[in-house]
């Protein structure tokens, strides 16, 4: 187990926002099969899913400085 995998969610996003780059895989790692099951349920085709999934996840780590952790 790595250093990251046992950090909570608000520590890697504090992270991210550094750019550490472990840290947002940590963070895709953790979140990805939530947001993957969500795509799966809208979309039926795996190159769409796959690519909704990356766009979601370009999205989050280029706003994530506007959470405010609600």
């Amino acid at each position: 187990m790595n250093q990251y995998q046992t950090l909570t969610q608000s520590e890697l996003i504090t992270r991210c926002l550094k750019n550490d780059r472990k840290a947002q895989r940590a963070l895709y790692e953790s979140l990805g099969p939530s947001m993957k099951t969500v795509c799966l349920r809208y979309l039926i085709d795996k190159e769409m899913v796959e690519d909704a999934l990356n766009k979601g996840f370009l999205k989050v780590f280029t706003k994530l400085a506007l959470y405010q952790g609600s």
